[in-house]
């Protein structure tokens, strides 16, 4: 998850920085495909430091989600979205309330039409801005969804997969042994995320770090109790926990009757 936001970042922030420094006019929508004679009547410079530091309130925003997973404050998503709605429809309305990036102003006379058309274009603007922050707004909902599920254990042959982020086989071969704590992984000590997801409601999943656990791989709710705990000769120990007791428990005995530990 982490890298796919760092995926969208740091291309906006070269973007930004190409920008800020009065270059990179190609980015911009629509001055990218407008006539020479009417690319001249623009101050360049001036339209590449205002997109450019646009985007650097943009990628500022995109780095809170990934801020407040980990951190597993949700409000900073809400804020992230906010922000972003803030500035898109701040910048459309800087745009067209005066000629901010236009030369020689002054012997310039707008129309009615072309004013006419350019609030009729920051209405457009101001509602695709919307629409994307809703857009953005349930992806992160669903995402939030998709994390506090329990993991999904299927149960085969020779190993167990578990269906879930940060999700892996487990091959029964290298199965040490199986056992069922009475407490949770808060009580056990869950230590610091080195690469793992922390939603809403306590859900832990992927890679953690505990002074008493070592280097882990979690698939918990973490305050429910029993949590089931499978110990490996070489990989992490696996620690399972369900929403429902009775949940974890079926699957330990499900797990003691299907792998043959030696």
């Amino acid at each position: 998850m982490y890298i796919v936001f760092g995926i969208v970042i740091i291309p906006i922030v070269v973007m930004a920085i190409l920008l800020l420094n009065g270059k990179g006019a190609f980015l911009i929508a629509g001055y990218n495909t407008a006539r020479k004679e009417e690319k001249s009547k623009y101050n360049e410079k001036v339209l590449c430091r205002f997109v450019g530091w646009l985007l650097i309130g943009v990628a500022f925003c995109l780095l809170l989600f990934p801020v407040g997973f980990y951190f597993e404050m949700a409000w900073l998503t809400v804020c992230a979205i906010a922000l972003i709605t803030l500035i898109t429809v701040g910048a459309v309305v800087y745009i067209n309330t005066g000629n901010h990036f236009r030369e020689n102003v002054s012997s310039e006379v707008s129309t009615a039409n072309e004013r006419e058309k350019s609030k009729s274009t920051a209405k457009q603007t101001i509602i695709a801005a919307v629409v994307i922050s809703v857009i953005m707004l349930i992806t992160v909902g669903i995402m939030s969804y998709q994390g506090s599920k329990d993991p999904i254990i299927n149960i085969l042959d020779n190993e167990a997969q578990i269906e879930a982020m940060y999700g892996t086989s487990i091959d029964f071969a290298e199965i040490i042994e199986i056992s069922l704590i009475e407490k949770s992984i808060n009580e056990l000590g869950v230590g610091k995320r080195t690469n793992g997801y922390g939603g809403v409601g306590g859900t832990l999943k992927g890679n953690f770090s505990s002074d008493t656990l070592g280097e882990t791989l979690l698939f918990v709710q973490s305050k429910s109790s029993p949590t089931l705990r499978i110990e490996r000769a070489d990989g992490k120990d696996i620690y399972i926990s369900f929403h429902n007791a009775e949940t974890t428990e079926a699957l330990y005995h499900e797990l003691l009757a299907s792998v043959p530990i030696r």
